[in-house]
């Protein structure tokens, strides 16, 4: 409710009680403002090392159970906040992010490219983890001091994904740790199916030693096209 539906009755003894109730019927605040601010201020500084975790337990594999290594994957690297880009390197590969083209190195020092749509990251890409908890953010509570979990929307982190969401991953939650200077330092996107609660896939990413000054990052001026790498029919077209 707003004055602007109120009739216009000037002096009307009535309007400051109904400005209060219209303050009363504001919808509160889920939580999520935190996480936008958390979310804006990591992305104005310049750039950042960073750490992304990938781990998964398939239905097959004991939920209760370590991670075996080949189900576990870290890379490191640098983001650059102002260009998109990003660079990370694990044990088996190297990757090039290019806001939603994904560029992975292979035998012989070529790569392929695999890209999406404008708006979409690489679930490896550090923004991705940063733009589902801002953009799927549906409540957060505070767990301690300023760090918050948050429950997700699984259609807003589809949408954002090139490759969407496997139909296995229902149910979506976020964990965060902010430093000192409102930035997030850490973001853990889990998620979890329906049909079997013991499959479960995380995404973390931990931003340390942010810097004001850009990255300098140039992606492969030659890369083949993932499709043709692997052959026809190879991602499903």
């Amino acid at each position: 409710m707003h004055d602007r539906d109120l009739p216009n009755v000037e002096g009307s003894r009535w309007r400051p009680t109904l400005r209060r109730m219209a303050a009363e019927e504001t919808v509160p605040d889920s939580g999520c403002s935190r996480i936008t601010a958390g979310v804006d201020r990591t992305l104005a500084e310049g750039s950042a090392d960073v750490d992304v975790v990938i781990e998964y337990s398939l239905p097959a594999e004991p939920a209760d159970g370590p991670v075996p290594t080949a189900m576990s994957t870290r890379c490191r690297g640098v983001v650059d906040f102002g260009s998109d880009r990003a660079t990370l390197t694990s044990d088996y590969t190297s990757l090039m992010l290019d806001g939603s083209v994904r560029y992975q190195a292979i035998p012989g020092g070529r790569w392929t490219h695999q890209a999406g749509r404008a708006g979409q990251w690489d679930s490896a890409h550090p923004r991705w983890a940063l733009e589902v908890l801002r953009a799927g953010c549906r409540s957060a509570e505070p767990v301690s001091g300023p760090d918050v979990v948050a429950e997700l929307d699984r259609d807003r982190a589809a949408d954002l994904t090139p490759q969407g969401l496997s139909p296995d991953w229902q149910t979506l939650r976020a964990s965060t740790t902010f430093d000192d200077a409102g930035r997030l330092h850490r973001v853990e996107i889990t998620m979890t199916g329906s049909a079997r609660p013991d499959a479960w896939m995380s995404i973390a990413a931990e931003f340390t030693g942010f810097n004001q000054a850009a990255a300098q990052i140039d992606v492969p001026a030659d890369s083949v096209d993932l499709a043709d790498y692997l052959g026809p029919g190879s991602l499903g077209q």
